[in-house]
């Protein structure tokens, strides 16, 4: 007789619970359709993922990691994420409205149109105190989460002990408020610096920098930058968001810098040109012309001259205008180079200012030279010439 060969049992897992509820479809916990990685309690069932896979998972989610140096830390995080996104949907979004609501984080998106795994990533991230917010919640022993919740508390040392993720997260308000705190004072502060009260514009420029008393007998060009940078740390909108009040201050602190720059400069404006004279050398209408002569300044080596400017007092406008800039440079007529030696006249014609015609509507003429460097440029040296007689014209006292 045949013996039958008897069918061998199926193993079974071992938990203290007689039998396991069936699973949750991904509609009735909340979880998007497709979820990479495994169900949100597969974590705590007995699979051990290595720290390079944790890693994978978690930004493959879009949930921050940084902070978590151990594999404890990964394991803990991806812990809270599933727990989260196995939470009923309506939960979950009502949840990420509060946080909207309250400022917690910054949501580009509606948090009607989240689904579970985005609502768990904008929790994670956000830690606000609200009871809608599981911060770690006991599994039954077969493997499906209770219904008993932990709301996440305030920032404490107890809480952070408690709630393993907050490691990953924790004071981000607190840091943020603290920055924002700080960049408001010192905004405050700048603002409150009134040029007029200081004896000079680099007396200004100093205090706005916040090189003032000893630091700004010992100031050289190195603090001044660097004082430049640690404002512009606390001042910076991407560390605390756009402020009307911040935005003057920057303004402020980049003008400071360049005045302070140019006092600590080793070289300084130089001083006016020296006997300017004015002659008209064509009276004719339409092909008026006035030659202008000068000296150059005073020689001395931490006030060099690089160029000249030549202006006229424009009686439409009620203010000097800028007629040209003279620099050393190739002069095509001559076929040379012309060096600033040699640059000590110059020649206003009618002809070639026809858009400031109202310059030669008067009798007299006003002009003005003066000599400039890269730190700044002299006094004017102003002279009047008249436009009906070929004249020379001196300079005025």
């Amino acid at each position: 007789m045949k013996q039958e060969r008897s069918q061998p049992t199926p193993k079974r897992s071992f938990s203290s619970s007689s039998s396991s509820p069936p699973p949750q479809s991904a509609a009735q916990s909340g979880a998007s359709p497709a979820q990479d990685g495994p169900a949100p309690n597969s974590s705590s069932s007995g699979v051990s993922l290595s720290a390079k896979e944790l890693k994978a998972r978690l930004t493959q989610q879009g949930v921050c990691i940084a902070g978590c140096a151990e594999k404890s830390d990964l394991q803990a995080l991806w812990d809270e994420f599933s727990t989260l996104r196995a939470k009923p949907l309506s939960e979950l979004r009502a949840a990420c409205v509060a946080v909207r609501r309250e400022g917690g984080t910054c949501m580009s998106e509606d948090p009607g149109s989240l689904n579970a795994d985005g609502c768990a990533r904008v929790l994670l991230a956000s830690k606000l105190p609200q009871a809608a917010t599981p911060c770690k919640r006991p599994v039954s022993t077969a493997g499906t989460p209770t219904s008993t919740t932990v709301p996440v508390q305030a920032s404490t040392p107890a809480n952070r002990s408690a709630c393993s993720n907050d490691k990953h997260g924790r004071d981000t308000n607190d840091v943020l408020a603290q920055r924002v705190a700080t960049a408001e004072a010192e905004a405050v502060r700048m603002l409150s610096l009134d040029p007029s009260s200081f004896p000079s514009r680099e007396s200004w420029g100093f205090a706005v920098l916040g090189l003032t008393g000893w630091l700004r007998l010992s100031c050289d060009t190195a603090a001044v930058q660097r004082s430049f940078r640690t404002l512009m740390r606390k001042l910076h909108p991407d560390r605390v968001g756009p402020s009307k009040g911040i935005a003057r201050a920057l303004d402020m602190l980049h003008e400071a810098k360049a005045i302070c720059e140019r006092a600590l400069s080793w070289e300084r404006p130089p001083s006016a040109p020296r006997r300017l004279t004015a002659m008209c050398t064509c009276a004719v209408r339409g092909h008026r012309r006035v030659e202008l002569k000068w000296d150059a300044p005073e020689s001395s080596e931490d006030a060099p001259v690089s160029r000249y400017v030549v202006s006229a007092l424009d009686p439409a406008y009620g203010r000097p205008v800028t007629l040209a800039k003279l620099e050393p440079d190739y002069n095509e007529k001559l076929g040379r180079f012309v060096p600033l030696e040699e640059i000590d006249s110059y020649s206003v014609a009618e002809e070639d200012l026809a858009k400031l015609s109202s310059l030669f509507r008067q009798s007299t003429m006003t002009l003005q030279v003066a000599a400039a460097n890269d730190a700044g440029q002299s006094p004017w040296a102003t002279v009047k010439a008249s436009l009906v007689a070929r004249v020379a014209a001196s300079p005025r006292a």
